[in-house]
Protein backbone atom coordinates (compact mmCIF):
# COMPACT_ATOMS: atom_id res chain seq x y z
CA UNK A 1 0.00 0.00 0.00
CA UNK A 2 2.82 2.37 0.84
CA UNK A 3 4.45 1.80 -2.57
CA UNK A 4 1.14 2.44 -4.33
CA UNK A 5 0.78 5.79 -2.55
CA UNK A 6 4.33 6.68 -3.44
CA UNK A 7 3.67 5.88 -7.10
CA UNK A 8 0.47 7.94 -7.08
CA UNK A 9 2.35 10.93 -5.62
CA UNK A 10 5.12 10.48 -8.19
CA UNK A 11 2.67 10.37 -11.10
CA UNK A 12 0.74 13.36 -9.73
CA UNK A 13 4.00 15.30 -9.48
CA UNK A 14 4.97 14.41 -13.04
CA UNK A 15 1.55 15.44 -14.34
CA UNK A 16 1.80 18.76 -12.51
CA UNK A 17 5.31 19.24 -13.92
CA UNK A 18 4.04 18.53 -17.45
CA UNK A 19 1.23 21.08 -17.20
CA UNK A 20 3.37 23.71 -15.48
CA UNK A 21 6.04 23.47 -18.18
CA UNK A 22 3.62 23.47 -21.09
CA UNK A 23 1.46 26.29 -19.75
CA UNK A 24 4.64 28.27 -19.10
CA UNK A 25 5.71 27.72 -22.70
CA UNK A 26 2.26 28.64 -24.02
CA UNK A 27 2.25 31.78 -21.87
CA UNK A 28 5.58 32.80 -23.38
CA UNK A 29 4.40 32.16 -26.94
CA UNK A 30 1.08 33.95 -26.45
CA UNK A 31 2.83 36.88 -24.76
CA UNK A 32 5.18 37.23 -27.71
CA UNK A 33 2.19 37.04 -30.07
CA UNK A 34 0.47 39.86 -28.20
CA UNK A 35 3.64 41.99 -28.21
CA UNK A 36 4.04 41.58 -31.99
CA UNK A 37 0.28 42.12 -32.51
CA UNK A 38 -0.16 38.67 -34.10
CA UNK A 39 -2.58 37.93 -31.27
CA UNK A 40 -4.93 40.84 -30.71
CA UNK A 41 -7.07 40.35 -27.67
CA UNK A 42 -7.48 41.99 -24.29
CA UNK A 43 -7.64 38.59 -22.61
CA UNK A 44 -4.81 37.97 -20.17
CA UNK A 45 -1.91 35.94 -21.56
CA UNK A 46 -2.13 33.34 -18.78
CA UNK A 47 -5.86 32.85 -19.41
CA UNK A 48 -5.26 32.20 -23.10
CA UNK A 49 -2.45 29.75 -22.30
CA UNK A 50 -4.53 27.78 -19.80
CA UNK A 51 -7.53 27.85 -22.12
CA UNK A 52 -5.46 26.52 -24.99
CA UNK A 53 -4.08 23.69 -22.84
CA UNK A 54 -7.57 22.78 -21.64
CA UNK A 55 -8.94 22.79 -25.17
CA UNK A 56 -6.13 20.56 -26.45
CA UNK A 57 -6.39 18.07 -23.58
CA UNK A 58 -10.16 18.00 -23.91
CA UNK A 59 -9.83 17.40 -27.65
CA UNK A 60 -7.62 14.38 -26.98
CA UNK A 61 -10.15 12.91 -24.56
CA UNK A 62 -13.09 13.51 -26.89
CA UNK A 63 -11.20 12.12 -29.88
CA UNK A 64 -10.39 8.93 -28.02
CA UNK A 65 -13.84 8.56 -26.50
CA UNK A 66 -15.76 9.24 -29.68
CA UNK A 67 -13.20 7.95 -32.16
CA UNK A 68 -13.44 11.33 -33.87
CA UNK A 69 -11.08 12.81 -36.44
CA UNK A 70 -11.28 16.23 -34.75
CA UNK A 71 -8.20 15.78 -32.62
CA UNK A 72 -5.93 18.33 -30.96
CA UNK A 73 -4.48 19.66 -34.23
CA UNK A 74 -7.89 20.54 -35.69
CA UNK A 75 -9.20 21.96 -32.44
CA UNK A 76 -5.94 23.83 -31.77
CA UNK A 77 -6.05 25.46 -35.20
CA UNK A 78 -9.64 26.55 -34.62
CA UNK A 79 -8.71 28.03 -31.24
CA UNK A 80 -5.68 29.86 -32.65
CA UNK A 81 -7.69 31.30 -35.51
CA UNK A 82 -10.05 32.79 -32.93
CA UNK A 83 -7.23 34.81 -31.30
CA UNK A 84 -4.99 35.59 -34.27
CA UNK A 85 -5.20 38.91 -36.04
Amino acid sequence: MRNARRRVRYVAGEVQHFFTNNIGWLTSVVGEGQRTKEIQTETAVAEIAVGCMCILKGAMVVRRGMRSSAGPAVVGNTFLLSVLA
